[in-house]
């Protein structure tokens, strides 16, 4: 009788497990499913052309991360031309008599590029840009759950920018 009990309650552990086990590859199913619906909204997104970064936080040259979230600081795209308003800590290898201490501009882009990593699920968007003032180069890492801009320019050390990327 003790017997039937155990076998009982080792057949009832089995199937419980078996269940559990399905459902763990079908979890993973879904969220690969997720991901991948994910990353093809958000090709899309980048192959519209029109999306605008946030930035959240920004890196200066020297490592110190400085939290930005409080300001309205982006880089907007939209049909080849660029948008962009960011704060600036670092550097300056020529600074005119009145101009902005941040990276502004609004100028059409050059050498607009688009390179898409399908495993990692991220895209690499180069450009460069005419400002007033200064010529910069953007370099763009860019997935669903982030992104980073990297700029350098022509009077000015590089710097970093993290935030997200969404639609206009």
């Amino acid at each position: 009788m003790l017997f039937k009990k155990i076998l009982l309650v080792y057949l009832l552990m089995g199937f419980v497990t078996i269940g559990n086990a399905q459902s763990k590859a079908e979890r993973k199913k879904e969220k690969a499913e997720k991901a991948l619906a994910a990353y093809n909204e958000f090709k899309s997104l980048v192959d519209s052309g029109s999306y605008i970064f946030k930035a959240d936080w920004v890196t200066t040259a020297k490592g110190r991360s400085i939290n930005i979230q409080s300001g309205n600081y982006h880089l907007k795209v939209e049909d080849r031309k660029a948008e962009g308003s960011l704060p600036y800590f670092g550097v300056s290898q020529s600074a005119g008599y009145g101009q902005a201490a941040g990276i502004a501009f609004n100028a059409d882009t050059r050498d607009y590029k688009v390179k898409y990593n399908d495993k990692k699920r991220r895209a690499t968007i180069n450009m460069n840009i005419d400002a007033k003032d200064e010529k910069l180069q953007i370099i763009m890492n860019a997935s669903a759950g982030g992104s980073s801009i990297s700029v350098s320019s022509s009077r000015r050390n590089s710097i970093r920018y993290n935030g997200m990327i969404s639609k206009l």
